[in-house]
């Protein structure tokens, strides 16, 4: 379940300015699929977070966030693994993600879970 925890762990890792913090809020509240939202903790403190979405048998990740001095721990690892299980709880037979090609730590990541790349996209804005 997300809460004021996951919210601010999530800004925290992403370096969001805490204004801006709500408006990640109100669209995490207007899912219109089933969310689940995971967060890693050690020793009570929050070291990673992640976004999970169920849809029509599939689990997206989203929103995969560890703390930049924590990395290499298997933190992200446990989030990703946690959501996955989520997932299959609910009858996901397939799951799907996006990353940004220079982020190198997160591709390790998925590629050593049994990820592979399916295709590339990029997003295109009108000029001004």
């Amino acid at each position: 379940e997300r809460g004021p925890v996951w919210s601010r762990t999530y800004s925290d890792f992403n370096n969001v300015p805490a204004a801006r913090q709500s408006i990640h809020d109100r669209m995490l509240d207007s899912l219109v699929p089933v969310g689940g939202f995971a967060l890693a903790t050690e020793n009570g403190a929050p070291v990673a977070a992640g976004l999970g979405v169920f849809e029509n048998e599939h689990v997206g990740l989203f929103d995969i966030v560890a703390d930049p001095t924590r990395r290499r721990a298997g933190h992200g690892r446990r989030v990703v693994e946690g959501i996955m299980a989520w997932g299959r709880s609910l009858g996901a037979t397939r799951a799907y993600l996006m990353v940004v090609a220079a982020n190198a730590p997160a591709i390790a990541l998925y590629e050593r879970l049994g990820y592979r790349e399916a295709y590339r996209s990029h997003y295109r804005i009108p000029p001004v």
